[in-house]
């Protein structure tokens, strides 16, 4: 159930819900303020098989609302869940990281990361939910889901229908629930606790087929990158569910203002206005006879300019009773 929720419209116009959830939540979710930015991580190369992807989150506080449940409990409690225009574009796990409080301030801002959880599999062991080993053989395509699963949330799985298969291959079925591994070889001494972790498992998987996987729009997705285009087909797995869909990978890169030309370039272009004066500034080298702060407004009380001595034969009084008007020249 949703606990918290906050909005807010980009500058490109589109909406965006960013929800905190909490499991077994049954109150009413509370609005809070921030902004929540989504990036993936830097590719080393174009075959590496795991491209995690996460969100950086900054949420501000008060006295009445600290959200301080969000850091001390557990870090796999909370998951989260960011969407455009409704569609989602990412789920994860919550994963406090900094959070500070101002002392002389009623307000404060907390800084936390979500994460799609690819980065932490090195970190778990290939087993089952109870603990025990794999014996016999496993599909690949098991192999793969466990890894997921272990994860702490389970996602639709999307593969490629064009991951390469062995001859005399027919089936209607992703190839990898054809392929068997022997599950023996994740398991180096059992007696020693030498079990492989889940990224290495899912590295042996998608390695021989130069396969990647990634999460997009809430769901993982298996594919060669050399395979991208702008259809391509795919089998959906959700849970025991089994369909067939066509994704759409075209992407329209920059707004194309006004119809111009589209350019390569490698840095954004930008329309930029420079003030026509930098800076202005007043210097008295030696000083002034009198402090200017005393009466800058030459202000008109009580029939004299108070603090300030004039000649009446060449200046008088403004209207209104500020400042002084010249009435007269010297003559020199």
């Amino acid at each position: 159930m949703v606990k918290y929720f906050l909005t807010y419209k980009g500058i490109s116009g589109d909406t965006y819900l960013f929800e905190i959830l909490e499991a077994g939540y049954d109150g009413e979710p509370t609005e809070i303020h921030g902004y929540v930015n989504h990036n993936y991580a830097a590719r080393k190369d174009l075959v590496q098989p795991t491209i995690a992807s996460s969100l950086d989150i900054s949420l501000e506080a008060d006295e009445t609302l600290t959200l301080q449940d969000l850091y001390t409990e557990e870090e796999s409690k909370f998951k989260v869940r960011l969407k455009r225009n409704d569609q989602v574009i990412f789920y994860g796990i919550l994963k406090p990281d900094g959070i500070w409080e101002d002392f002389v301030s009623n307000r404060w801002e907390i800084s936390m990361d979500a994460m799609d959880g690819l980065s932490i599999l090195k970190d778990l062991s290939f087993v089952k939910d109870d603990g025990t080993f794999y014996v016999g053989k496993i599909n690949q395509f098991d192999a793969l889901k466990q890894c997921l699963h272990r994860i702490g949330y389970d996602l639709p799985i999307n593969i490629s229908t064009e991951l390469p298969v062995y001859d005399g291959f027919s089936g209607t079925d992703t190839v990898l629930k054809s392929v068997l591994m022997n599950a023996d070889r994740f398991y180096q001494e059992k007696q020693t606790n030498q079990i492989m972790d889940c990224e290495a498992v899912l590295k042996s998987v998608l390695e021989p087929y130069s396969a990647t996987i990634v999460q997009m729009n809430g769901e993982w997705w298996v594919f060669r990158p050399i395979d991208v285009k702008n259809e391509m087909d795919f089998y959906r797995y959700d849970g025991e569910i089994k369909t067939d869909i066509v994704w759409n990978a075209g992407l329209n890169i920059g707004s194309h203002i006004d119809q111009y030309e589209i350019f390569h370039a490698n840095a954004n272009q930008k329309k930029s206005i420079n003030p026509s004066t930098q800076a202005f500034r007043v210097n008295y080298k030696y000083g002034t006879v009198r402090s200017l702060g005393y009466n800058s407004d030459l202000e008109f009380v009580g029939g004299n300019l108070d603090g300030w001595a004039y000649d009446h034969t060449l200046a008088q009084p403004q209207d209104g009773g500020r400042g002084l008007k010249i009435t007269g020249s010297i003559n020199e």
